[in-house]
C-alpha cells in the first residue's frame, strides 16, 4: 500500500512530501530439540528479541530434589539467556552433582502443567509457539545419531515506514482522486 500526502507548512514554495508504505517483515524462530539420555534439551533462537523475552517469561523450569522420601523440594529456575536472541532450558532426570537424581519440570504459561517428558515439552513448545501466530516452514533432523531436531517458523508482520523528502516535491505520486479534481478545476476555469 502506497499513499503520499502533500502538507503546506508556509506559503513558500517548499512543499514537503511525507510518504507512508507498508511493508512485510517476516519474524524466524527456530527450535532446536536435543535428546540425551534421560534429558532433554532445547534451544529457541529469534530474529526479535522481544519475543525472545516474552517466551522467556513465560517458561518455568522446576528442580524437584527428593531431600527427604516423604517431602519433595521444588526448586523454580530461570532459562537461560546465552544471547539477546536465543534462550535455553531442559527437562528430564538429571544427575549432574554425581550424587542424587533430580527432575528437571517445566512449565509454559497459561498451560499450568508441569512436564517431564521431553516429547511432551516439544509438543507444548510447537503449540505455544503456532497460537503466536508463528507458522511452521521447516522441519530437520540435524544429527540422527545425537538425536537433534530443528523445526523453523516464520511469522509475518507489517512495519508503517515514513518517509520525508522535501526534494521530490515535483514528481511526488498523488492519488487518483486528487488527480481527477485537478483536472476538473482547471477545465472549469
Amino acid at each position: 500500500m502506497h499513499c503520499c500526502v502533500r502538507l503546506n507548512f508556509t506559503t513558500s514554495a517548499l512543499f514537503p512530501i511525507f510518504c507512508a508504505t507498508t511493508a512485510a517483515v517476516s519474524e524466524i524462530l527456530e527450535l532446536r530439540f536435543v535428546i540425551q539420555d534421560a534429558q532433554s534439551f532445547f534451544r529457541v533462537f529469534s530474529s526479535k528479541s522481544t519475543t525472545l523475552d516474552a517466551l522467556a517469561s513465560r517458561i518455568s523450569v522446576f528442580i524437584e530434589q527428593p531431600t527427604n522420601p516423604t517431602q519433595n523440594l521444588r526448586e523454580r529456575l530461570p532459562v537461560h539467556r546465552p544471547s539477546h536472541h536465543d534462550l535455553v532450558f531442559q527437562c528430564g532426570a538429571d544427575c549432574s552433582d554425581g550424587k542424587q537424581l533430580s527432575a528437571r519440570y517445566v512449565s509454559i504459561e497459561p498451560d499450568e502443567r508441569k512436564l517431564l517428558n521431553a516429547t511432551n515439552v516439544l509438543g507444548l513448545m510447537v503449540d505455544t509457539i503456532l497460537r503466536e501466530g508463528f507458522r511452521l516452514i521447516s522441519t530437520r533432523t540435524v544429527s540422527p545419531e545425537e538425536k537433534i531436531e530443528c523445526y523453523t517458523f516464520e511469522r509475518r508482520g507489517t512495519v508503517n515506514i515514513l518517509i520525508n523528502d522535501p526534494y521530490k516535491a515535483d514528481v511526488s505520486p498523488v492519488s487518483k482522486q486528487t488527480a481527477k479534481s485537478t483536472k476538473k478545476g482547471k477545465s472549469h476555469k
